[in-house]
């Protein structure tokens, strides 16, 4: 059972659930991101998320694009309360411009992430679980 925002947010890290399940999780995250090396691998993920939990959603056909996806990394921004976090304010131009990867602070990727947490340091995968 869920008691507060803690919890909720803290099951990203916890052992006991599947990796699909903390993927998914950790992929709403603010500036969580899932770069092009693991798109197969986040594909897979939420396609064993999906068979476990059952119901109406657009993660199927999220992971089969994210899946042949030429992107450098893909992000998700889910927020309608606050400013869009991957895009940022540039003096000189006085204008938003998109978060840029390679210059830009605060932005995690998700299996880096993850894998981190794993305390054997044998990262688990949904095609391999």
């Amino acid at each position: 059972m869920v008691r507060g925002n803690d919890d909720l947010w803290n099951l990203a890290e916890n052992p006991a659930l599947l990796m699909c399940e903390r993927a998914v999780h950790a992929w709403t995250f603010d500036r969580a991101l899932v770069a092009q090396e693991h798109f197969e691998r986040f594909s897979a993920d939420m396609e064993v998320f999906c068979q476990i939990y059952k119901g109406q959603n657009h993660l199927l056909q999220w992971g089969s694009f994210i899946s042949k996806c030429e992107a450098e990394a893909v992000g998700l921004y889910g927020m309608s309360v606050s400013d869009n976090l991957w895009f940022r304010w540039d003096e000189e131009l006085g204008k938003e411009i998109p978060f840029d990867l390679t210059k830009d602070s605060g932005a995690f990727e998700v299996y880096d992430w993850l894998d981190s947490q794993q305390q054997n340091g044998d990262p688990v995968d949904a095609r391999t679980a």
